[in-house]
Order: C-alpha cells, then sequence, then structure tokens
C-alpha cells in the first residue's frame, strides 16, 4: 500500500493537522521530538540558514558545493515548489513518499491528540529521516522567523547563516524590521560562527546585540568576508582563504554574493578543507528552481510565437523585488510583460512601485488552488493606479494570449509574486 502513495496523499494527512494557523512556538515540536528519542541530536553536523531574502539559494550553493566534493548532505527546505518530498532530501535524493508515510504514522502515533503544527510535524520527520541515514552534513533553512522556527531546536550546529534581511511575514515576527532582524537572528549559538551578508545597518546593530547576549561570534559582509566581480570570474577574501572562482549557473548579481557566502559558511564549518576544483564544479552544476530561471520547453508553449521567452520568479517581498528590479533594468534587448499573482498576506502596492515601470503590460492572475489569493482584478487596479497597463485574466493561458496580442515582435514575459503561482507552472512542465 505504501508503495502506491501519493504526493497528494502525504499532503492531505498533513493538512489535517491543529493548529492549522500558523502558531510559533518550541513548545510543540520539543514535546514531539523528546517522546522519538531527541533526532535532531542525532543528526549530521548542522549548517542552519534563517533571512529573508537568498537562503534557499545559500542553501543551494552549500548543497552542490558539498556534493561536488563527494560530501553526502541531507537538506531541510521549504517550501516546495512542485512536490512535497522536495522539502526533506536524504543523501541528494528527495525522500519517498512511504519513507515519508511511514515516519509521518511513527510521529502521529507518539504525538496522539497534543496539537501539531503542519511544519512542525514536517520538520520532525525530517530529523527522524535524517537521523537514519549517514551524511557528512545537515543543512536547515528555517521556514519562518528563526527563535520560534521548528528547526531552532538544535543546540550545536557547526555554524549559522544569516541572509539579507528584509520585512515579510509582519503578522508573525513584527512590524519593524529590526523586531524581524531579532527573531531570525535568534537561531545564533554560543561559540558557533555566524556568516552574515550585508545589512542594513540597524539589522547589523540588531543582530551584534543578539550575538552579545548568545556569545555567538559575527562574520560580516565587507568587514570580514568581501568578494567582487572580474570578468566572468569572481574573487572572494574571507579570512579563511583567498580565492578565484567561475561565476555561479545561477542568473543575477546577487548570485555571486549567495555563492560567496556559502563558500565562508562552508569554511567556517570545517567539515571538509573544500579545494578550488570542488567549489568551481558546485557552482557550474547548481540548480535553484522559481528563481530568476528561464523556462525552455513544455505545454506552455504553444501559445507562443517562436523567439518568445518565458522566465519564473517566486520573489514576493520587497527585498526580492529589489533584486528582480535589478536584473529586469539590464533587459533592454525585448520587450518586457508579466503575469502576476499574489498571496493576499503580501503587500502587491510596495513592490509593483519597484517593478512596474519595466513592463508594457501585465495580465494579472488568481492562484489557482488558494482561498488566501488576491483576485485578478483587485491586482489589476493595483498595476493600473500606479500608471502600469495591466488587464485581470482567468489563467495564465488567457494572460499569455493577451500579451501575444499586445506585441507583434518577440518579447520577454515572466511570470512572478508567488512562489505558489511558479510552483504551478513548474509542475505543469516537468
Amino acid at each position: 500500500m505504501l508503495a502506491n502513495l501519493s504526493n497528494e496523499d502525504i499532503l492531505d494527512r498533513l493538512t489535517k493537522y491543529h493548529p492549522q494557523k500558523i502558531n510559533l512556538s518550541l513548545s510543540r515540536i520539543k514535546r514531539l521530538l523528546n517522546k522519538l528519542g531527541k533526532p535532531q541530536e542525532k543528526i549530521p553536523p548542522v549548517i542552519h540558514v534563517a533571512g529573508t531574502n537568498g537562503k534557499g539559494s545559500v542553501v543551494a550553493y552549500l548543497k552542490s558545493i558539498a556534493e561536488a566534493a563527494g560530501l553526502g548532505v541531507h537538506t531541510y527546505i521549504s517550501p516546495h515548489l512542485k512536490k512535497f518530498n522536495e522539502r526533506i532530501v536524504i543523501g541528494g535524493i528527495p525522500a519517498s513518499n512511504s519513507e515519508i508515510y511511514q515516519v509521518m504514522e511513527e510521529c502521529e502515533a507518539i504525538n496522539g491528540n497534543s496539537p501539531i503544527t503542519f511544519f512542525e510535524i514536517t520538520t520532525a520527520i525530517a530529523f527522524v529521516l535524517f537521523s537514519r541515514y549517514p551524511a557528512d552534513l545537515a543543512i536547515l533553512e528555517t521556514g519562518l522567523g528563526g527563535r520560534l522556527d521548528a528547526t531552532n531546536v538544535v543546540e550545536t550546529p557547526q555554524v549559522t547563516v544569516l541572509t539579507s534581511i528584509s520585512l515579510d511575514h509582519k503578522e508573525y515576527l513584527g512590524e519593524d524590521i529590526c523586531d524581524i532582524a531579532r527573531e531570525k537572528a535568534a537561531i545564533m549559538r554560543r561559540g558557533v560562527s555566524c556568516v552574515v551578508s550585508l545589512q542594513k545597518p540597524e539589522v547589523n546593530e540588531v543582530i551584534k546585540e543578539v550575538a552579545a547576549k548568545l556569545g555567538s561570534t559575527c562574520f560580516y559582509q565587507e568587514e570580514h568576508w568581501s568578494y567582487w566581480k572580474e570578468g566572468n570570474c569572481f574573487h572572494l577574501d574571507n579570512g579563511c582563504r583567498k580565492g578565484k572562482f567561475r561565476l555561479p549557473n545561477l542568473l543575477g548579481e546577487h548570485q555571486i554574493q549567495n555563492a560567496a557566502q556559502a563558500i565562508t559558511s562552508l569554511d567556517n564549518a570545517r567539515i571538509h578543507n573544500f579545494k578550488t576544483e570542488e567549489i568551481n564544479e558546485g557552482l557550474r552544476r547548481v540548480e535553484w528552481s522559481g528563481r530568476l530561471q528561464r523556462l525552455k520547453y513544455g505545454p506552455i508553449f504553444k501559445f507562443l510565437p517562436s523567439e518568445w521567452e518565458i522566465w519564473l520568479d517566486g520573489g514576493h517581498n520587497i527585498g526580492s523585488a529589489e533584486v528582480l528590479m535589478s536584473q529586469l533594468s539590464k533587459w533592454q534587448d525585448k520587450p518586457l510583460y508579466g503575469i502576476f499573482g499574489m498571496l493576499a498576506q503580501k503587500e502587491p502596492e510596495a513592490i509593483i512601485d519597484k517593478i512596474g515601470g519595466y513592463f508594457d503590460l501585465v495580465s494579472t492572475v488568481s492562484i489557482q488552488n488558494s482561498s488566501n489569493t488576491y483576485s485578478a482584478i483587485d491586482l489589476s487596479r493595483f498595476f493600473n493606479q500606479k500608471g502600469v497597463p495591466s488587464k485581470p485574466v482567468d489563467s495564465i493561458k488567457d494572460g499569455i494570449n493577451e500579451i501575444v496580442r499586445a506585441s507583434n515582435i518577440p518579447s520577454r514575459i515572466i511570470i512572478m509574486g508567488s512562489l505558489s503561482l511558479v510552483g504551478e507552472i513548474l509542475e505543469e512542465h516537468g
């Protein structure tokens, strides 16, 4: 029976847990893990990553470089784009449906009727699986915040990592960027190094305050590590090494920073002496879906004339909008069009302020299979109020048709605004 389980079976089971809404606390996950025999204490050495933007890319670089060096790597990320199994990767291979379901049943039996959230029991499943399979490294990405995130039960990581922090999830983490920074910085541990990317000055002050309280040593970008681009390479000086590396396989200037932070984090983790050729191989083959990703084949292209391009970007906050804006400013060779959808708790107007002016027309859509979505009509009104031509449509297909009618020359279309929206496309396109 387990062999015939689908991804939907797993998600249906997990979504029935209570409390169903996000309810940040460590008491429930600690209670369950204690009953499970504290599997989080039996997993391979951990690199723990938190932040608002760039954490998924940094995790991808950490994984790719470590695997290029021959290390066995477990990864735990969220959210997933296509399949739930993406969240829990064991030695480079996504956990199978049967593996997940079997451990989920173990967790359910031990948890009984006690409250537990979707993310908490998913984290418990990951820890149990990671504890049962040997590896050289486990990379954990926080789900939301840091201080009360379910991943923040690992007491002795090898190194912690703070990527760029900006405003997001204000309803859970606080209205002020300093409050948000304080929550995320709480993954730091006494005697454990923390590698920090470039932050706003007030965020750095909060990180320093939390580090002093917790007894962590921080390595700040531009103070302790720095990189610079030279042609088709970049240089990195991080105190552990001075090196020159090929540019990463992921698009965007920001990806050089993410790669440099990942290399610096691996150097500080001291689990392996990474050679330049191992790092370059990791940078060459790194993959990270849904962030400035070009779609090159699939059913969506039957609606497009030749020489048109489709790109995907799941960024959904101010920080990611600034990153996208940097790339949009470089694209001058073709007209630019957008298809935009967004979950209801986000702030589309602030994002439109950043990116709206680059588009000739934006088709807006509601996110399918989500009750928590802005309507296409509301999103289109936001764009029009900002002076950006926009039309609401019923589907991505309709949005593409609307754009093709508006342009008589090869153009570039970006589907953007939500990882859920991007996930829909990726699931249809393998």
